[in-house]
Order: structure tokens, then sequence, then C-alpha cells
């Protein structure tokens, strides 16, 4: 669909999302949605040229930017609470010396219609992907804007998206797509600096929809909920909700890592000593041997070497041991399936590219072998988002690589769970 037919492409999307009833008439058009007021939103037709007008000069960018050559508008997610209430009303800042404007707050009326369409695109795809759309758009929003008070449709709509907010940066004289998204970086920072709430930028529909995609396949309801039959280990508890509570893949996986990375010394050190005591009681081993003890001094320095009078460990090995003794290999795979059935298919199939990291197939017999490729793909993973320099073998660079990250934080998101769950202790 291109830019020009967003206007003629609302109809449908507002009759396909929110079951809602069009009348057209002489002065525009009449719109009656379900869950919304019985007296009918009117949108006139100076109201759609306007609209639609918006749109002449616009272009898309990743999934979710809108820009032409003096604007852009971009969704951002609003973590914390420092700034105000969440952006109750719009934050406006001049800046008169560069002649540029920057407004945070609800979405523009055209970037609403781009943004809706966007979604009904998305949920023509598949039953699945139009039940997870219509779910995300049914939230209350917990904002004034409520769907009862909404004076206009694009009020109305706003409280159908509670967490849709956006920066709108415009300026008098032509700049490029890199040059705004500059200015972008630049007021992300100057927010989050000087209120220390992190804003962050979505540019995926995926990062809109995921949350609300895990949702319908668990219990969301806290009446359904049963009360905690075990006691989990608060560590692990508090880097998980860490996870969650970010819009930021990498700060979703790094968070999801710490869970497994909490057992790495604990599992590698069991291992070095079963390992120990496996040859020394083996029917081979003498301790009067000469070769018997070096061969096991040697088996010892492989394992185990010294960085500034500390033990180091193998952390890949690590991992793969956490997953060897913490994870379900076969319900790993049934999570993975029940959230996005093509997923093992393409960690089968489609390597980390910005990490370098090799596939892993699950229909792997060999629960072993299976364990190792896991921990090697996500172990590189890590390494190029926390290594993550110039020159920098397999180097992640944010939001560039964003959407292939996000693929791989369900897999490390489900290990987490695992490893909390099989940690746990019945109450």
């Amino acid at each position: 669909m291109t830019l020009a037919d967003q206007v003629a492409r609302f109809e449908a999307t507002l009759s396909e999302l929110f079951a809602g009833t069009i009348v057209r008439t002489a002065s525009g058009l009449e719109v009656t949605l379900r869950h919304g007021p019985d007296t009918p939103y009117v949108l006139t037709e100076s109201e759609l040229s306007e609209i639609q007008a918006a749109f002449a000069s616009k272009q898309v960018s990743e999934d979710t930017i809108l820009y032409d050559s003096t604007t852009i508008e971009i969704p951002v997610a609003i973590e914390g609470y420092g700034i105000p209430l969440r952006v109750r009303e719009a934050i406006r800042k001049e800046d008169s010396d560069n002649s540029l404007t920057y407004t945070l707050g609800f979405p523009t009326k055209h970037y609403q219609v781009f943004f809706l369409n966007a979604m009904s695109q998305k949920s023509a795809s598949s039953r699945e992907a139009r039940h997870l759309v219509r779910r995300r758009l049914s939230r209350n929003s917990g904002t004034m804007r409520t769907r009862e008070t909404a004076s206009t449709l694009f009020e109305h709509l706003s409280s159908r998206l509670p967490y849709l907010r956006t920066l709108q940066i415009s300026t008098v004289s032509s700049r490029t797509l890199d040059s705004l998204l500059a200015c972008v970086s630049g007021f992300i920072f100057q927010v989050s600096y000087n209120t220390s709430t992190p804003l962050i930028e979505i540019r995926f529909l995926e990062q809109f929809l995921r949350s609300a995609h895990l949702e319908s396949i668990r219990r969301s309801s806290v009446e359904e909920m049963e009360p905690p039959r075990r006691t989990y280990i608060p560590d692990l508890v508090y880097h998980y909700q860490m996870g969650l509570a970010s819009d930021s893949p990498p700060l979703q996986f790094l968070s999801y890592y710490h869970v497994a990375e909490h057992f790495f010394e604990a599992v590698y050190t069991d291992d070095m000593i079963n390992s120990v005591v496996s040859t020394l009681t083996g029917p081979s081993f003498s301790y009067r041997r000469r070769h018997d003890i070096m061969a096991l001094i040697k088996s010892i320095r492989q394992k185990v070497r010294t960085v500034s009078e500390r033990d180091v460990y193998n952390e890949e090995e690590s991992l793969r041991l956490v997953i060897k003794q913490y994870v379900n290999l076969p319900r790993l795979k049934a999570a993975l399936i029940a959230l996005d059935a093509s997923l093992p298919d393409y960690y089968r199939t489609t390597q980390v590219g910005f990490a370098e990291a090799a596939i892993c197939d699950f229909n792997e017999g060999d629960h072993e072998k299976l364990a190792k490729r896991i921990a090697a793909r996500v172990y590189k993973t890590r390494n190029a988002i926390v290594h993550s320099k110039d020159g920098g073998k397999g180097k992640y660079v944010p939001f560039h690589h964003d959407r292939e990250l996000l693929r791989e934080v369900p897999l490390l998101r489900f290990i987490a769970e695992e490893v909390i769950i099989n940690s746990s202790k019945a109450m």
C-alpha cells in the first residue's frame, strides 16, 4: 500500500480492527466504533483532505518511521515515570538557533492513520496475527484520554493505543534522514540525562506485538491466576523483571542472560569436581603413576585459568551446563512454537548475522549436542552486544540489528524462565 492510499485504506482499517460502522455523508464520514460512544464521531472532508495532504511528501523507514525533508515522527517507549505521568500533555521544545522544534506526546492524526493501517496489514497475514493486533488494541490506556471522555475520533484511538507516544521533529531547512535521526538521538539523550527516564525508539511492529502475543498464550487474567506454590531465587526474579520492563531488545537479551549467568560458577565448579572425582575413582587411575597425576593437572588447567589472582571460567561451557541442568529442551521448543511456530525453523536455518552465531536444530535428537549449539548461539550473540566496539568481531549496531536481535530474545527469555522455575523449591 502506498502512502497516497492511506486515507482510503483507513475506512477499512476502522472496520477491521475496531468493528466500526462508517457512513459517508456529504460533509465527510460518520464513524461509530464498537466499545465507543453511541454518538458517531465525525470526520469532515476538510479534515480528511488535510490528513491526506500530510502524506504527499512522506516516506517510510523501517516499519514505523514517517519522514520527509523537514519532519520526522517516530514512536518511542517511555520506561519508568520520570516524565510526568507518561506524557499526558505534549512536551514541546524550540531550538531557535538551529530552527528545530521537538514535540513528545500523542501521535499526529496522519501518523495514527499510517500506524493503524500498518497494524491492519499485519493482522491480514493470518488469523493469529489478527487476534494479536486486536488484543493489543483492546487494552485500556490508563490515561485521562479514556474512551468514554474522548471528544474526537483520534482522541478515542489514542486511548486504544495506550503505549503509543511519538517524538516529532520539524525543521525549517531540508535535512537528510540521517540528520533527522541524529536529532532524534540528541533529544532522547537530553531527556534521559535530565529526567533519568529512558526513551526507547520503536522501529518495528514486532516490538508492539510481542508482549501481547505472550499474554495470549498464557493466563493474563489475575482472576484466573493461582497463588504461588513455589519459592524462587530473588536475584533471578529481579533480572527477569528487568527484561520484561524494558522495550529495548539488547537490554531484554542481557537481562535474561543474567538469569542463566547466576549459576555459571556453581555449575562449572560442580562439573569440574565431578570430573576430578570420576578420574580419581576410575579403575585406570593410580596416584603412584606420575603420568596419571600430570594428566589430571592438565585437565584441570584446561578448565580453569587465573587472571589477576581470580579464577576465570569458560562462560560458553558454563552456559551449556546451565542449559543441560535446568532447561527442559522439549518444553523449550514447545514454548517457542506456541509463541511463533516459525521460530524453531528460523533457528535451524538462520545464523545471527551480526554475531556470526551458528544455527541450532531443535529437531536434534542428541540433547547434549543441542544444548551445546544453543549455548554457542546465545553466547556469541551476547558477546556481540556487550563487546560492540569499532573493529570488533561480531559487532552489534543499535537499531540497525534490532530486528534480527528481536528474533533471539524469545529463545533466551524461555531459557531464563526454565532456569527460574527449575531452580525453585516447593513451599
